[in-house]
């Protein structure tokens, strides 16, 4: 498979921010975290992730054959006509427009209306054997490409309700793919890296008469904790590592069973803090790894971190902001992702630019911004960001 070349990282010139925000002066990037990191170097020159969508749609057309749709020529359907026909799970209504939007792009399918048509039967495309090229070139990257195919070969029997997406990212209750995911890859490591660095740039400043308040929203695995808790030994601290599932805190539990200044609380970010014990104005700092982007209203979920941070705090928000095609088959099958994209704050999908994000951090009530890291790579290589958020 041929690699398209890209344009180097380049140095960016300064960011525009909200109207009524202030930049904040942060310093430059360490050698080591800089444009030529060996991770971002590594992600350039190897899109693979960018090279997936012919196993993406592969995996669709095997999906609705499976269904029982478009195996005849000529055939007509809708995305609710899928729903009503085959038993699909009306969550899925936006998941099945995408299928049918990106096959008559290919013109597998040709539009007429909402319908949409097959001039032939949906073809094999062999996904699985495409897959397996990307296993042998880049077999560092096997649980990741396991869960991609454990997810295609699954799309038809998830969108009816018949397996949980649960079970195709914690196989066996495994956490092998959740940590390759969200740990193990170049840009993971690389924003790992650089939320420690950032996150220990502000401790600096941090008052030492009195304990850190800490909170983690969404705490997952635990990628993000696992590279602050050894910086925070040092200090007086409290840190709070919430999530939504029980899973993941028993997790946390075991992982972390050595830091004694850690509390492991469930937390859904989306709803009033106070109705679930967590009082307002009290943390000094908050932390959240692609976690906001799944929460069903975002502005909302905004102003609750607002409302928890004290003044002066840090908000360190760590989150995609390109969109990858092989997410739209993975995690977007968990009604959560669905649910957020229908979110009115955003268009028709859960990641956000990062202009965006400081639109509505502004919006939450913080004027004190900052992306980072600071420089560019271009429109579609960049595709994460670390954002620094506080209020006077």
């Amino acid at each position: 498979m041929s690699l398209l070349p890209l344009n180097p990282l380049t140095e960016a010139n300064s960011r525009p921010y909200p109207p009524g925000c202030q930049e904040v002066d942060f310093p430059p990037e360490p050698p080591e975290l800089s444009s030529e990191n060996s991770q971002l170097k590594m992600v350039i020159s190897n899109p693979w992730e960018e090279q997936l969508a012919p196993v993406v749609d592969g995996f669709i057309c095997q999906a609705l054959r499976e269904l029982g749709a478009f195996r005849l020529k000529g055939e007509a359907h809708s995305s609710a006509s899928l729903i009503l026909r085959y038993g699909v799970l009306p969550v899925y209504r936006s998941l099945l427009q995408e299928w049918l939007d990106r096959l008559a792009e290919l013109k597998l399918l040709a539009r007429k209306g909402p319908f949409f048509s097959n001039p032939e039967p949906l073809p094999d495309l062999q996904p699985e054997l495409i897959l397996a090229e990307f296993k042998d070139r880049l077999p560092q990257y096997t649980p990741v490409f396991e869960f991609i195919e454990r997810s295609g070969k699954s799309l038809a029997e998830v969108v009816r309700g018949n397996i949980n997406p649960v079970q195709l990212l914690f196989p066996d209750g495994s956490f092998e793919t959740a940590e390759a995911i969200y740990k193990d890859l170049p840009f993971t490591l690389y924003f790992n890296q650089l939320m420690r660095w950032a996150f220990d740039n502000l401790l600096q400043d941090a008052p030492a008469e009195q304990p850190l308040v800490i909170l983690e929203i969404g705490a997952g695995s635990g990628s993000t904790t696992e590279v602050l808790l050894p910086i925070l030994a040092e200090h007086k601290v409290e840190y709070c590592y919430t999530d939504l599932s029980n899973i993941f805190l028993r997790r946390g539990k075991q992982k972390f069973e050595k830091y004694p200044f850690v509390r492991f609380e469930q937390l859904d970010i989306s709803r009033p803090v106070e109705e679930q014990g967590f009082e307002p104005v009290s943390y000094d700092f908050i932390v959240a790894t692609n976690v906001m982007h799944v929460t069903p209203d975002v502005k909302e979920a905004l102003r609750q971190v607002r409302r928890l941070l004290k003044p002066g705090g840090w908000f360190l928000l760590n989150e995609t902001t390109l969109r990858l095609v092989w997410l739209d088959m993975t995690m977007a099958l968990f009604p959560e992702w669905q649910v957020a994209s229908h979110d009115p704050a955003r268009s028709g999908h859960p990641f956000v630019k990062a202009a965006r994000w400081t639109e509505l951090l502004a919006e939450a009530g913080f004027n004190r911004l900052k992306i980072l890291p600071d420089f560019d790579a271009g429109p579609e290589q960049l595709r994460q960001h670390l954002l620094l958020a506080s209020y006077d």
